[in-house]
């Protein structure tokens, strides 16, 4: 959806700053994809072996398929559940809320004020939820929900079209610089000296 994505942006980041450590990322991500659809193709794609770490950002399509959060939450206890079933341990487990659904930004309007996109609410419940079970799961959680929320409304204040996606869903480059810039402030990036 934007030239650059925060797997990227992440991998640029520690190629630059670690140049001497040999890493592999490996965007498993695929657009449309649910945590069921993770689960379904994980014991089939290879990708999902020998990996050390696992960053999961999903619940945006669940939540414009109107799933219960019930449901999401079983699913993605689930998906750590395989995890840590092929040696992950809890802190090897980063789970990050969905991004905002930019449902203000004046493009997500008709000509009669109607909505294109109305699922920010369930976001705002699976992040809610996902806080809470993720101590109960002992993985870490990353919420970039809210200070993207709380950006969008700054930047609208300025003009009612600005928003950090390209169609009110996907984040836009400026979006996904802040998505990476969210996971490497929680490592820590933050207090590393440039020296």
């Amino acid at each position: 959806y934007t030239p650059v994505n925060y797997v990227e942006a992440l991998y640029q980041y520690y190629l630059s700053r670690f140049p001497e450590r040999t890493i592999e990322f490996r965007n498993l991500g695929t657009g449309g994809y649910n945590v069921k659809d993770v689960l379904n193709i994980y014991d089939r794609d290879p990708a999902f072996r020998g990996i050390n770490k696992a960053v999961i950002m999903l619940g945006t399509n669940e939540a414009i398929l109107e799933t219960p959060a019930e449901e999401y939450l079983s699913n993605m206890e689930e998906l750590i559940g395989r995890l840590k079933g092929d040696g992950l341990s809890g802190t090897d487990i980063l789970i990050i809320s969905p991004p905002v659904c930019d449902e203000t930004c004046s493009l997500n309007f008709d000509r009669n004020g109607n909505k294109y996109w109305t699922y920010e609410s369930r976001v705002v419940e699976y992040t809610h939820a996902l806080e809470g079970k993720t101590a109960e799961w002992g993985v870490h959680f990353l919420d970039i929900h809210t200070p993207m929320v709380e950006l969008t409304e700054d930047i609208q204040a300025e003009n009612a079209k600005n928003s950090l996606t390209i169609d009110c869903v996907h984040p836009s480059t400026t979006g996904q610089f802040l998505i990476a810039s969210y996971i490497l402030k929680a490592q820590g990036a933050e207090n590393e000296s440039m020296s």
